[in-house]
């Protein structure tokens, strides 16, 4: 899905997560089209939602419509540095729930 502004997916996502009773989002890519968006989306979410945010980035997230980035490497790069990223790593949730991640 794409987010932008002029929608209102990200609350009713929190909303119906928080609903739900979810202690985490995983959000499995296409957040956007841009690197920026994806992450400030993220950032969004991290801020409407009460439990952990983790995401992976999709083939959408790799595209540079803003020409900030060099290579699609580049973007993969920052996405690793994300504190939120399963890009590059895995997280452990608990002792019985492991995120595996990468793209």
């Amino acid at each position: 899905l794409d987010l932008n502004s002029n929608h209102p997916i990200m609350d009713l996502i929190c909303q119906r997560a928080v609903e739900e009773g979810a202690q985490v989002l995983i959000i499995a890519g296409d957040l956007s089209n841009d690197c920026e968006t994806t992450l400030r989306s993220v950032e969004e979410l991290k801020g409407k939602f009460p439990g952990e945010v983790y995401f992976v980035a999709g083939n959408h997230d790799m595209f540079n419509i803003n020409g900030k980035y060099d290579s699609t490497y580049a973007i993969y790069d920052r996405y690793m540095k994300h504190e939120n990223s399963l890009m590059g790593r895995d997280v452990a949730l608990n002792d019985d729930w492991v995120l595996l991640g990468d793209m």
